[in-house]
């Protein structure tokens, strides 16, 4: 379990991507990523060149050497575009831009279940967060959607962490009172292990596979829009439930969600398994 108290303020740039250039005259830039370091993950020219499949683009650092294949991770790195690697011919033959990482973390990554976990029943050990979900602190690559989550506990506390949604479902949709439909996810946060020290708020980013549920949303959206769709500005929208208030003696949950649009036609051109 991955905390991101350290570079909780930097993760904004997962959605805007690229910050401005850095330094008088020098034709670089810097930018925070997340995704998932693959051995093999090159473009046809170069099928067998590891890469770094991140949520701004696939890029790689032979510091990178030290990851693991199939790992998520958080990354910061910077990228100059005068290197002879970037040019448009060495990026086309291998696959990647280029880029020297100035800081990493690895990320602690789970399956989503494409069933639910009992939305109306207290889970052993269960608790709150003040958070489940950050619009501005999100993003996909490669199969894994990373999600910012905060929750107070005793410092250096174990979670165990939750994903689900019900599979059968993803076509049909409830209307929301806009007009909306809106594809469930269901988050839940349980005690692994816990400490005696002092209780803080403590902000976690975590790596959920989800590439089935978010093709399978975006091409239920796809027919429900019919002739409405267009592919370069149709969206859905993933709403992320999680408990935030849990009654001391009764048990009673309350449910609190986050939203997120997403584009229809990014979710569409991935195989699903």
């Amino acid at each position: 379990m991955k905390r991101i108290s350290l570079f909780l303020c930097a993760l904004a740039l997962f959605i805007t991507g690229l910050s401005s250039c850095l330094g008088e005259g020098k034709n670089e830039a810097s930018a925070n990523a997340v995704g998932v370091y693959r051995l093999v993950g090159g473009i046809a020219s170069n099928p067998f060149s590891p890469v770094f499949k991140s949520s701004i683009g696939d890029v790689y650092s032979q510091s990178m050497n030290s990851f693991e294949d199939g790992k998520c991770y958080w990354v910061y790195y910077t990228i100059n575009y005068d290197d002879p690697l970037n040019t448009a011919a060495m990026v086309s033959e291998n696959g990647y831009y280029s880029v020297t990482i100035n800081q990493y973390q690895e990320l602690d990554s789970y399956y989503s279940k494409p069933y639910l976990t009992d939305t109306t029943a207290l889970l052993a050990d269960e608790l709150p967060l003040i958070s489940g979900y950050e619009q501005d602190n999100c993003a996909y690559a490669d199969g894994y959607f990373f999600m910012a989550h905060t929750i107070k506990i005793p410092e250096e506390s174990q979670i165990d962490w939750d994903m689900s949604y019900n599979a059968g479902s993803i076509s049909s949709t409830q209307a929301a009172a806009d007009g909306s439909r809106y594809y469930d996810l269901f988050l839940r946060a349980k005690m692994k292990s816990a400490t005696t020290r002092t209780e803080q708020e403590i902000g976690f980013l975590n790596a959920y596979e989800l590439k089935n549920f978010l093709y399978s949303a975006a091409n239920a959206e796809k027919n429900a829009l019919g002739s409405g769709y267009m592919e370069n500005s149709s969206t859905f929208k993933i709403r992320i439930n999680y408990v935030s208030e849990i009654d001391a003696e009764t048990g009673e949950m309350t449910w609190s969600s986050g939203t997120q649009d997403l584009i229809i036609a990014s979710f569409l051109n991935v195989y699903s398994y």
